[in-house]
């Protein structure tokens, strides 16, 4: 009574509520507040006051699941050892995302990775098809990605430089090109059935 308090023992719990759901104690090292029935609220009944848990250099854990009704502030990092499910809502007004990979939600077949070492790879069908590389963009098996279709054409092919082909297609011919032999002043021309050759001019 001369201390103003109220003095209990490590582990005597002060017990509220017909059967004792409630208790509050301290086992000697850590402190308890316990509920066994119904919902255990932190709050107050009056709309606009403040509730704060933790202080500025101390660790908040929370043991369960955490549910948000409101807006939720992070003024610090925001760390996730788990999975992060926004159930297909959006995100807007994102600034720098920084990823290892991003996998289709109902094709998790698709992905784009990005390597780290300035390499961008782009999967489809469960098997990596591009790579977007520092100044090349490079199928991942030789021989093997088409660049349009006969139903999907693209519309205008602008190149500053060399290209390298193994045939034509002027509409449904197709006319394959023979190698050239290195000799000087040599052109393609077509001969009598339509094929081209390389031909020397004098």
């Amino acid at each position: 009574q001369s201390d103003d308090a109220l003095e209990l023992t490590d582990s005597s719990p002060i017990k509220i509520g017909d059967s004792a759901d409630m208790q509050i104690y301290h086992d000697g090292t850590d402190s308890f507040v316990t509920n066994a029935q119904g919902g255990l609220k932190l709050a107050t009944e009056t709309s606009g006051i403040a509730v704060t848990i933790g202080h500025t250099t101390s660790e908040t854990t929370v043991a369960d699941n955490l549910t948000t009704t409101g807006n939720l502030s992070v003024g610090g990092n925001f760390d996730v050892t788990g999975t992060i499910d926004f159930s297909d809502a959006a995100i807007t007004n994102a600034g720098d995302i920084q990823l290892d990979s991003i996998t289709g939600d109902g094709d998790t077949d698709t992905a784009i990775t990005f390597s780290g070492s300035n390499v961008i790879t782009v999967k489809a069908a469960n098997a990596n098809q591009i790579t977007f590389n520092d100044g090349s963009i490079l199928p991942v098996t030789d021989n093997d990605i088409d660049l349009g279709s006969s139903s999907y054409e693209l519309k205008n092919v602008y190149v500053d430089g060399v290209t390298y082909t193994d045939a034509i297609g002027f509409g449904t011919v197709v006319m394959e090109l023979p190698v050239a032999d290195g000799s000087d002043g040599q052109v393609l021309e077509t001969d009598g059935s339509g094929n081209l050759d390389w031909v020397s001019v004098t």
